[in-house]
């Protein structure tokens, strides 16, 4: 059983923790007097040896915060510095148009002819400049701070990296480390999950390539799934007459799957945000007598994975998740 070591963030000691454990990290705000309703709680890692940085933020709300993190077997024993700082910034989106068309048109307020914006890119394939801004992924200074030094799979008393001349930097570097690249810290992908709860053995073939729908965007940036196909199946031929859709492959014709279901290729005409994953089999597929050729499996989204979404959509860094896995060099 794993033990569960619980940071309460107002002493300021040294832990020793191994392989496998789940570090629990919980703010009170109360017990700080500073009861913010809505926060952030920032928890910057330091490897002390090397450098390297490890960052998290996790939402306070009503005063509190908190969050799990799983030490992964590759972690290198070491002392760490978990810095923790409580900003009174949450998370928000600003953003203004920068290019867009004018015309004349009636100014329903006044009644009369007034130049006005016009942005509607449903009717006008135009570009236009978004200017995007959130407070989390700007500079802030912390209400609140605090540094705890954790020891990974050493002795808590005889070894371990002597703490006493650290010193915590806003920046990513400091005089006697060397910084490397940013570990992003996330929970396991959606894909991974959707595929082990909705794709079956037979369609678990390691020669298919993936096409991820619910963990990037690229998808929304097609018209229409046989678009987004034509773009990421290379050596595939896919042809369209009329509402007529066919598919080649090394002159084979290619099956559709539509959630494992054999399926008229014509019948694809579902909009690209409803795509979970896209299977993409190369011949010979094997998957069943039916499709001797290749063959492409089309997953839907299902239930807390739908949602309307545009194709004119952003990606913002959010919050690191609940229950983490804090892993070394990948």
């Amino acid at each position: 059983m794993q033990r569960i070591i619980v940071f309460i963030i107002a002493c300021c000691f040294a832990l020793s923790v191994h392989a496998g454990d789940t570090t629990a990290l919980t703010m009170n705000g109360h017990a700080i007097h500073q009861p913010y309703p809505l926060a952030s709680l920032h928890v910057w890692i330091d490897n002390l040896e090397t450098g390297q940085r490890w960052k998290l933020r996790y939402p306070i709300l009503n005063g509190e915060a908190a969050g799990a993190l799983e030490i992964a077997h590759n972690m290198k024993p070491g002392t760490y510095a978990f810095n923790f700082m409580a900003a009174d910034h949450y998370l928000e989106i600003h953003g203004k148009l920068r290019k867009v068309k004018l015309k004349m048109a009636l100014n329903h307020e006044t009644g009369k002819m007034d130049t006005i914006a016009v942005f509607d890119p449903e009717k006008e394939r135009s570009t236009y400049i978004i200017e995007m801004i959130t407070p989390l992924d700007t500079a802030f200074t912390p209400f609140w701070a605090q540094t705890v030094f954790v020891k990974v799979g050493v002795d808590s008393v005889i070894t371990g990296k002597d703490t006493t001349d650290y010193r915590f930097a806003m920046s990513d570097n400091y005089s006697n480390s060397i910084t490397l690249e940013e570990v992003k810290v996330t929970g396991p992908s959606k894909i991974k999950q959707f595929e082990k709860d909705f794709v079956s053995p037979q369609f678990k073939n390691f020669q298919a390539r993936t096409l991820n729908g619910l963990d990037t965007d690229d998808i929304m940036k097609f018209n229409s799934v046989w678009d987004y196909l034509r773009a990421n199946s290379t050596g595939m031929i896919l042809q369209q007459n009329g509402f007529q859709r066919t598919a080649f492959w090394r002159g084979q014709h290619v099956a559709f799957f539509l959630d494992e279901v054999l399926v008229d290729a014509s019948s694809i005409t579902m909009p690209p945000q409803d795509i979970a994953l896209i299977k993409i089999f190369p011949p010979p597929s094997m998957i069943s007598a039916q499709a001797p050729g290749g063959a492409v499996a089309i997953y839907t989204k299902r239930g807390g994975d739908k949602q309307k979404t545009s194709p004119y959509n952003y990606i913002v860094m959010g919050y690191t998740q609940g229950e983490a896995e804090w892993a070394g060099n990948r």
